[in-house]
């Protein structure tokens, strides 16, 4: 088993990540920053996060120009991991779900800009499964979906092995 990053380490890496993973991005050549910021022009703080190699790795936040948080999740080799969430620029909550090395994975839930709920389902490995719903933004159900796996229609195994009989004209 690999040895874990600990404190004095030559490289900067998130929690949980091995020294082989965090020496991708060694402290020591400038490969990963600590807070990269990015500013709207004339308006304020546009984004900050981590970053290896340009990629975003650990903890990252955009905000819109008026100042309102506009998402964050967190991030790990530019795949997101742990939870996600996007906001409107009313601050109003428009996204929030789960990310497991980068599939979807869990509830995940959708608003409208009013803050009614929009659309509510879960992802099982990146695949949306059981029942999901949709609502118009005046709070009224207008859809609702079983997308769990559906049996296969059609002749059974056993069906296709057994012998045919020939026709005789």
């Amino acid at each position: 088993m690999e040895k874990e990053v600990t404190e004095g380490s030559e490289a900067v890496a998130n929690k949980g990540q091995t020294v082989a993973d965090a020496a991708k991005c060694p402290v020591a050549h400038g490969a990963r920053g600590r807070g990269n910021r990015e500013w709207w022009p004339d308006a304020g703080l546009k984004s900050e996060g981590e970053s290896c190699r340009g990629q975003p790795g650990g903890v990252f936040r955009r905000w819109h120009p008026n100042g309102q948080l506009a998402r964050q999740g967190e991030f790990r080799y530019d795949l997101p991991v742990g939870k996600v969430a996007y906001w409107f620029s009313n601050g109003q909550q428009q996204l929030e779900g789960q990310y497991v090395d980068g599939r979807q994975e869990g509830p995940w839930t959708w608003w409208h800009e009013n803050g009614l709920k929009s659309i509510a389902g879960e992802y099982r490995d990146a695949t949306a499964i059981g029942s999901w719903s949709w609502w118009q933004a005046s709070g009224k159900l207008s859809h609702k979906s079983d997308l769990s796996p559906q049996p296969l229609v059609g002749p059974t195994p056993e069906a296709e092995s057994e012998p045919r009989e020939a026709k005789v004209r």
